[in-house]
């Protein structure tokens, strides 16, 4: 009788672990079939060395995901990436959420502390942004927190272009504007 009751416990955590990771990978999903992380894609540049130019599709409101560009991205375009991240926050945590990259999402301890520190925001206000080197843009942010303390600073961010698509990569907190 222990045998057949370890079998059936060994079988529903086996059944488990898999419902698990199958939610995992539905979360982690960036919508089109493809897992949230990008460590193995690969970036095309075909449309330039054809003589094409940067495509964007622009929008007015919050979509996910985010923008496409075609080719090697502008700094204009990585600087409006960058506006529409900070755009999506507080209000749409998950969709900012899904423009890190898979290393940027562990850097800030997964969706859970993400979504934590998100929730104490009340407004953000991007101040300036200059770029640093390509890639990599000094922004000066303002947070507004739900007990209405206000507070300051200045980060690195550093992009990443992969799939098509921009996401933020890595920041470094530079210190105060």
């Amino acid at each position: 009788m222990k045998s057949k009751r370890s079998t059936v416990f060994t079988a529903l955590a086996i059944a488990g672990a898999a419902v698990v990771g199958i939610l995992l990978a539905s979360i982690l999903s960036d919508g089109d079939g493809s897992t949230g992380n990008q460590a193995n894609s690969t970036t095309s540049t075909t449309a330039r060395e054809a003589g094409g130019e940067a495509s964007v599709t622009p929008s007015k409101k919050p979509t996910s995901p985010p923008l496409k560009v075609t080719v090697d991205p502008t700094p204009q375009q990585l600087e409006q990436a960058l506006r529409d991240y900070y755009g999506l926050l507080p209000e749409h945590v998950d969709e900012g959420f899904n423009r890190l990259t898979a290393r940027m999402q562990a850097t800030a301890g997964g969706a859970g502390a993400y979504q934590g520190w998100w929730k104490q925001v009340k407004s953000v206000d991007i101040k300036s942004v200059r770029e640093n080197s390509p890639y990599a843009f000094e922004v000066d942010i303002s947070y507004t927190m739900k007990d209405d303390s206000v507070s300051s600073e200045r980060k690195l961010i550093v992009l990443k272009w992969e799939n098509q698509t921009i996401y933020i990569d890595n920041e470094q907190k530079l210190g105060q504007p």
